[in-house]
């Protein structure tokens, strides 16, 4: 199949209380014992199905000098990547109640968390919940590079056993890199090397060999 260089593609709630988990430090955790900046009583992830997209909601009764919410979104509950975030009330003892749609989710069971950012710089990730999105064709989210630009990782939701490659190329067309896949009903994350690449812009195309059908991305190399 050549390749394309037009026509980019683009269950139930869970509850979770927010114990306030910071992120490691020097190979451990910090002291828990003081004060939890953010409290949440609930979170909670739901397909809307009338809308394609996520509904997200939680809700806080403290916050201290708290600055932001980041969702990220994993598709195996191990890699997770930042679809977005929210301002916070900051410093409060009321209710506070936020909402956050994920607008292009991918199939399959899909994996949700807060990272709390406080002013002082300070994170904290929230438990996990879950919701499930019907699989019904072939889907590709858009290239996320990792924090050190050497990898770009995608995910893939295949509605059954499917043979297909995936194309690296530049933006005149040529094949810099091919990847074989073979694929099962379901939800895979996909990581791949470009730390070879020079600054520009870049395609990765998604062909499905025994359906014919092609899913396009653009990125960008800085």
């Amino acid at each position: 199949m050549a390749f394309l260089m037009a026509g980019l593609s683009t269950a139930a709630a869970a509850h979770s209380p927010f114990p306030g988990k910071p992120l490691p430090e020097r190979g451990a955790y910090r002291s828990r014992a003081a004060r939890l900046p953010v409290k949440i009583t609930v979170l909670t992830a739901a397909y809307n199905p009338a809308q394609q997209v996520v509904n997200l909601r939680w809700s806080t009764v403290l916050e201290k000098n708290n600055e932001r919410f980041i969702v990220e979104r994993s598709v195996d509950s191990l890699h997770f990547s930042s679809i977005g975030e929210t301002r916070s009330a900051g410093n409060t003892e009321t209710a506070q109640h936020y909402y956050f749609d994920d607008p292009k989710p991918i199939g399959g069971t899909l994996y949700y968390r807060l990272r709390e950012v406080d002013a002082d710089g300070k994170e904290y990730l929230s438990e996990v919940v879950n919701t499930s999105k019907p699989i019904t064709q072939l889907e590709m989210t858009s290239v996320r590079l990792g924090e050190d630009h050497t990898t770009a990782n995608l995910e893939i939701a295949a509605p059954g056993t499917v043979s297909a490659s995936l194309i690296l190329a530049d933006v005149k067309g040529k094949v810099l890199k091919t990847f074989q896949l073979s694929l099962q009903r379901g939800t895979v994350f996909k990581s791949f090397y470009v730390g070879d690449l020079k600054a520009g812009v870049y395609f990765l195309q998604l062909n499905d060999h025994s359906g014919g059908k092609a899913l396009l991305k653009k990125f960008s190399m800085d």
